[in-house]
């Protein structure tokens, strides 16, 4: 391998390059200002030469008056010259035939200098002199045609190149200013601009041809002394003409060498110094090649090496210019160092790296991070994610993030912030975590109100594996697939969040998975169809396998209508497999919980919730049950009588039947089969059709505790639909009316959740508004939320939950708000979750009497008949069998007037237990004065 230089010739004087472009074929095309041509010489990788071909003179001033810069295609088909005697951008094919001209169309080229096609479209940019004098970026299509909005340079600055990086930023270094300013992909928004130190006149040009297989491993990094630009393509290589300044240093530019003919070329002008390096093994920088050229005398030169020879691997190419007027040039000698390996734009991480401190991915940054990287973090730091977070882990070489012990101060983790506003641009975070091991954090994975994936993982001696908060108030969904969550407080823990879970398994946790606070999360793998989905989650050996909270409605699984999770195993939890309090409704059909017949004190029930365990599996769960596809028009009814024969393996079903089949949606079904119903619509896509349902629900049952249910399905639908208005609109009308619903301050807390600003105020108005109400406790905790997650401010996190602690001391928001300030004293208590409590109280009486159906039904091993007195009234509840013959009598004297409830066991009269079936009911209620039934 070696280092040769090319000696100018009268056909090719070299005089006064300003560009060199590489093709992979071999081609090297340069430009020369003096002689007004641009040359095209050949490499030959058998003699390690560049030779002169017949026709080496490709473009000839006949065609080109002065080129000033050029650059090829993506594909290398076409190259692109900036004629500035011309004012124009020529585009030629390898023939050297003109394939078109622009001076441009809604903005006129003045001067242009400097060109850069993109590489995925056929649009290119430009910089141009504009008539005032100053400089200008604009995009063109390949006919001239303005794209977008163009930029222009402040005063003073000197643009001495152009480029496209990896990720489709812009590059342009300064040389007036000093300075390289960054661009998006379609530059209409400006990042920044990054100083150098002082500037110095010279340039480099470089270009990699015979082009191997490219990695984007690549990086932007400045420092006081060094200005290192991301530099590679996978057709053309790269070409850079950089400000001048103490070192340039062209570092992490990578290629998997896979054959024997790559040729590096490039030139250096000016009074410049370079070094050239080649390193093997990022991890220990075995150093394979250090090659010094000195051009002190400012001569321009063309230089090429040759990669023959070399074995297969991946390496790492480092060119470093050094100012030939610095005294020192040692002082400046570049080397590889393991903490600048994170930078900005487009940043790759691996090998082992410690972090003594937080680490942050900027809102415009992707970090990714290679397979068999061990990644620790000390003192309590964590990998803070603003922009986007791609592991790469492997099966065989997984990404370890070690945070060596929970801080519960710092909450150390893998933390993916929300949505930010930049000048009006929206950055939406988001995590993309293949393979990974992580472990000794607080939160394994914190994800506020952003978006998560992670598959085939594992997190384990965590205070919250994973913990997603505010994920409700954006349209996409998280996933959270094979992963095995192990040996934590929580497996996964969310507020006001859902998510996609399949094919997991939690165990040994406290807790395997938490909903709190409008939580509802899906078992079940995506699809956005009517195929059927399934759970295939494990979640055993915790104190308690799922425990929902405040209105949360996990949906475990469904087997009528369309198949939604199921196959899940849920068993051999210490407390609870399933753990309910406050307003929550749960589907949990077609599961396994660990016995062929399970008992009713594996769930706890709480006030105003409701389980659907049946029908469950009588045996543990091993394949896919057949698929149950039926489109959402086909009716409800018609799907509840065939559910017997379509859930398979299923026992002791207990339905109630009281009309005729109904065809098509019909108004006069139960509250349960119309949301059942928005559901499917939901997962359909129909999010009108879904709204419209819920919206009718919520106003003509208030009172229900499944209206709850029909506000999560609701803010479901307007979030997907990206309907935030309408949700807004809807809440408003009904916290408007005159008699106060629980369900109205539950459906404006919803909506005070997803307020960028004024949270704190709009609680406070709830607070006031419904002050003395269960509801409370919920705002409270959100209060509480707030301050110590969005607003890190502990004092006052602590303050809200001294109140919730006098105003709800043994209540599950107060525990759980001592615990994220660190105290793990406190957790759940029995009486809390009583099974029969009361239903909530309410601020306004039935106007009639009403039987409002049970819940669940069918049902195992119980339900919950529920009915609605004017006045107050002697209750008197007779159940029949198909036959018409009694089989249970339930009396209650002197209920108050209101909404009230009976649960029935699926026991006689005698309290032998009855036989599967189908079950009538009758209501009959006389008041107390007996002047109304």
């Amino acid at each position: 391998m070696g280092l040769r230089d090319f000696a100018a010739t009268s056909q090719h004087p070299l005089t006064y390059m300003t560009a060199i472009a590489a093709k992979n074929d071999g081609s090297v095309f340069v430009a020369d200002y003096a002689s007004k041509q641009i040359s095209r010489f050949v490499y030959n990788y058998l003699s390690n030469e560049l030779t002169i071909p017949s026709n080496s003179v490709f473009l000839t001033s006949s065609k080109i008056q002065v080129p000033v810069d050029i650059e090829l295609t993506y594909n290398g088909n076409y190259l692109f010259v900036c004629d500035a005697g011309s004012n124009s951008i020529k585009r030629f094919d390898m023939n050297g035939n003109l394939v078109t001209q622009f001076t441009g169309s809604g903005y006129t080229l003045n001067r242009p200098i400097f060109v850069q096609p993109r590489a995925d479209v056929d649009e290119v940019y430009v910089i141009d002199i504009n008539t005032a004098g100053g400089y200008s970026l604009v995009r063109f299509d390949y006919n001239g045609n303005v794209l977008g909005n163009y930029y222009n340079f402040p005063q003073g600055s000197i643009p001495s190149d152009l480029s496209e990086r990896w990720d489709r930023t812009i590059i342009v270094p300064d040389a007036g200013l000093n300075m390289v300013h960054i661009f998006g992909g379609y530059y209409n928004y400006y990042l920044g601009s990054y100083n150098g130190s002082n500037y110095q006149n010279q340039s480099m040009f470089t270009s990699l041809g015979r082009m191997p297989t490219m990695f984007h491993y690549s990086d932007t990094h400045i420092s006081s002394n060094t200005i290192a630009i991301d530099s590679w393509g996978p057709q053309t290589g790269f070409n850079r003409f950089l400000p001048g300044v103490d070192v340039f240093d062209l570092s992490d530019y990578y290629f998997q060498n896979d054959f024997s003919n790559e040729t590096f070329v490039f030139s250096l002008s000016g009074r410049a110094r370079c070094t050239f390096k080649v390193i093997r093994n990022r991890d220990n920088y075995t150093m394979l090649l250090d090659e010094n050229v000195d051009r002190s005398a400012g001569l321009e030169q063309l230089y090429h090496i040759n990669f023959a020879g070399y074995e297969p691997g991946t390496y790492k190419i480092i060119i470093s210019a050094i100012p030939y007027n610095n005294a020192d040039y040692g002082s400046y000698a570049v080397q590889p160092v393991v903490k600048e390996f994170i930078v900005n734009y487009g940043n790759v991480l691996s090998g082992n790296v410690i972090f003594n401190e937080s680490y942050t991915v900027d809102y415009d940054e992707t970090l990714t991070i290679e397979a068999g990287s061990y990644l620790t973090f000390n003192n309590g730091a964590s990998l803070i994610v603003n922009g986007t977070l791609n592991v790469n882990g492997t099966t065989s070489s997984k990404v370890v993030f070690d945070f060596v012990s929970q801080n519960s101060t710092t909450k150390n983790g893998i933390k993916i912030n929300s949505t930010i506003n930049i000048n009006g641009t929206y950055y939406y975070p988001k995590g993309i975590i293949n393979n990974a091991i992580i472990k000794n954090a607080y939160n394994g994975v914190y994800v506020d109100e952003a978006k998560l994936v992670i598959d085939n993982s594992e997190i384990f001696d965590c205070y919250y594996g994973i913990h997603l908060y505010r994920t409700n108030y954006i349209s996409y969904s998280s996933h959270i697939t094979n992963t095995h969550a192990y040996n934590n407080e929580f497996g996964v823990v969310m507020y006001y969040s859902r998510a996609y879970l399949s094919f997991n398994e939690f165990n040994d946790n406290w807790i395997g998975i938490g909903c709190a606070d409008y939580s509802s999360p899906y078992f079940a793998t995506y699809v956005d169809n009517s195929l059927p989905s399934y759970g295939y989650n494990n979640i055993y050996n915790n104190f308690i396998g799922v425990f929902a909270y405040g209105y949360s409605n996990p949906f475990i699984s469904r087997v009528t209508c369309v198949s939604t999770g199921g196959n899940n195993i849920i068993k051999n939890n210490t407390q609870y497999e399933l753990q309910t309090h406050t307003n929550c409704n749960i589907y949990a059909e077609n599961n396994w919980w660990g016995s062929s017949s399970p008992s009713s004190s594996q769930f706890m029930i709480g006030s105003g919730c409701s389980l659907d365990f049946t029908p469950y599996l009588l045996s543990e769960p091993q394949i896919p049950q057949s698929a149950i596809v039926s489109p959402e028009e086909e009716t409800f009814n018609k799907q509840f009588n065939n559910q017997l024969s379509k859930a398979s393996n299923s026992t002791n079903i207990f339905e109630f039947t009281s009309s005729e089949k109904p065809k098509g949606f019909d108004e006069n079904w139960p509250i349960e089969w119309k949301l059942l119903y928005a559901r499917n619509l939901l997962r359909t896509k129909k999010y009108n059709s879904a709204s419209k349902i819920c919206e009718e629900v919520i106003t003509n049952y208030p009172d229900s505790s499944l209206s709850y249910l029909a506000l999560d399905l609701l803010h479901q639908s307007q979030i997907k639909n990206e309907s935030k208005t309408l949700f807004s609109q809807f809440v408003k009308e009904k916290a408007n009316k005159k008699v106060k619903k629980q369900i109205y301050g539950a459906a404006e807390l919803l909506l005070a959740g997803g307020e960028k600003k004024n949270r704190v105020a709009n609680l406070d108005v709830i607070l006031e508004k419904y002050k003395n109400s269960p509801l409370i406790e919920f705002v409270l905790f959100q209060k509480f939320m707030y301050y110590l997650y969005e607003e890190n401010n502990i004092e006052l996190a602590k303050s809200v939950s001294e109140e919730l602690g006098k105003q709800f001391p043994k209540s599950e928001s107060y525990f759980d708000s001592q615990r994220h300030l660190g105290n793990d004293v406190v957790k759940p208590t029995e009486p809390l979750l009583a099974k029969n409590a009361a239903n909530e109280e309410t601020t306004e009486i039935p106007k009639t009497y009403e039987l409002l159906g049970n819940y669940p039904n069918p049902f195992n091993p119980s339900t919950t008949i529920k009915y609605a007195l004017q006045y107050s009234s002697n209750v008197e509840l007779t159940i029949y069998d198909i036959t018409g013959k009694v089989v249970k009598v339930f009396s209650e004297s002197g209920q108050s007037a209101g909404y009230q409830n009976i649960v029935w066991f699926g026991d006689s009269q005698q309290g032998s237990r009855v036989s599967s079936g189908v079950y009538l009911y009758r209501f009959k209620a006389t008041s107390i004065d007996g002047s109304n039934k």
